[in-house]
C-alpha cells in the first residue's frame, strides 16, 4: 500500500489565523468569485493563501453571469 501524508492547514497571509486548504488555491474559489486582478493584488500583498473572513470584503455578488 501508499501512504501519503499532507497537511492542509495553511495560514491566511493577512490574519494570520489558521484555516484548511484541500486543494491548492481553493481559497480562491470555493467561496465566490473575485477580480483577477482583485486576486493579483492580494497575492503580491498576503501571499496565496486568504482565509474567508479576510476575502469576504472582495467577493463579487452572485449575479447570472458568475453561476
Amino acid at each position: 500500500y501508499v501512504e501519503i501524508e499532507e497537511d492542509f492547514k495553511v495560514q491566511c497571509g493577512q490574519c494570520k489565523r489558521i484555516f484548511l486548504s484541500h486543494q491548492k488555491g481553493d481559497c480562491w474559489t470555493k467561496h465566490g468569485y473575485v477580480y483577477p486582478e482583485t486576486k493579483a493584488s492580494l497575492i503580491r500583498s498576503y501571499g496565496p493563501h486568504i482565509c474567508l473572513d479576510c476575502l469576504q470584503p472582495h467577493l463579487l455578488k452572485e449575479t447570472k453571469e458568475h453561476r
